[in-house]
């Protein structure tokens, strides 16, 4: 059931740093080190289940950063953390995918800004992000927030919850106690 790194990620992204290397040399070895800690992160999280939510979420603001580069003024993300979560566990790469979803369903560019916010309450950590849809509607066949789903299952009994209206989207993933 685990993620795998999606090609679609490795050749949006081969593209994003080719054409930095032309416009913006000092940017794309920046961009080529993000690209390079999040393929790495991948490459460690591969036997690994769960991880501490302090490395997910390090992992997530470098994810984010490359997002960023690509997206460039369409993208602004905040990320908000209570201490005492830091030690407990989620599911690896799990925000990854939460993240890929929004880039998937978004229109995303300097006039039509995604703001994505990840915080923690109580015993979940929730991704949230404004909504600008598509034009042409991403195909919606809910894969990626089932598979979400029963990865999360496998460890817990708490339910991912989702709420989606006109405006927003928000997901609230269940932080783990235990391993």
């Amino acid at each position: 059931m685990k993620n795998q790194l999606s090609p679609h990620f490795l050749f949006n992204n081969i593209n994003v740093l080719t054409s930095l290397i032309e416009e913006n040399p000092k940017k794309a070895v920046e961009f080529s080190e993000n690209l390079s800690h999040i393929y790495r992160y991948f490459l460690e999280q591969e036997k690994q289940d769960v991880v501490l939510v302090k490395d997910e979420i390090a992992f997530a603001k470098s994810y984010l950063e490359l997002l960023k580069d690509r997206f460039e003024v369409g993208l602004n993300f905040s990320i908000s953390i209570d201490e005492h979560i830091n030690e407990k566990y989620i599911v690896s790469t799990i925000l990854q995918q939460v993240l890929e979803n929004v880039v998937k369903h978004n229109t995303i560019n300097e006039t039509e800004k995604v703001e994505v916010r990840i915080l923690s309450k109580e015993n979940y950590l929730i991704v949230e992000n404004n909504k600008n849809p598509k034009l042409k509607a991403a195909n919606n066949s809910q894969k990626g927030i089932d598979n979400i789903k029963k990865r999360i299952a496998f460890f817990t009994d708490e339910k991912v919850v989702i709420e989606n209206t006109d405006k927003k989207y928000i997901i609230k993933l269940p932080i783990l106690k235990t391993v």
